[in-house]
């Protein structure tokens, strides 16, 4: 069996939303299947693991950033978020995508004029 080509698949999710948006025209479809999957998780109370959104404090060595991560779903909504091990080369990516996040989120405040209280 042919070992995965991790660039490749990389280059590939990248990819996906670009050759819907072009071939479609929008996503629309996939957002609303997706707000779908979540509604059913927590109307079922399945206990499902979905990759959503979460505020991380903490969780893979990350604090005060949103990130989609894998995450149980319940009738409470995200209720664990779960640290999976991964590796070095992995963990070194998803804190570069946090701190860009994290960059593009003051450039926001910053240039908006919006006002955040501070937290306590």
């Amino acid at each position: 069996m042919p070992l995965l080509d991790r660039a490749q698949i990389y280059q590939d999710v990248i990819n996906a939303g670009f050759e819907i948006f072009y071939k479609k025209g929008n996503t629309n479809h996939s957002t609303a299947a997706s707000v779908f999957r979540i509604i059913r998780a927590i109307a079922n109370d399945e206990h499902s693991v979905l990759p959503l959104g979460v505020y991380l404090e903490g969780e893979y060595g990350l604090s005060d950033v949103v990130l989609n991560v894998p995450v149980v779903v319940t009738r409470k909504g995200a209720t664990k978020i779960l640290n999976y091990k991964l590796l070095p080369e992995e963990l070194e990516a998803l804190h570069v995508s946090a701190k860009t996040m994290q960059k593009m989120a003051q450039e926001v405040l910053t240039n908006s004029l919006l006002l955040v209280a501070p937290r306590s």
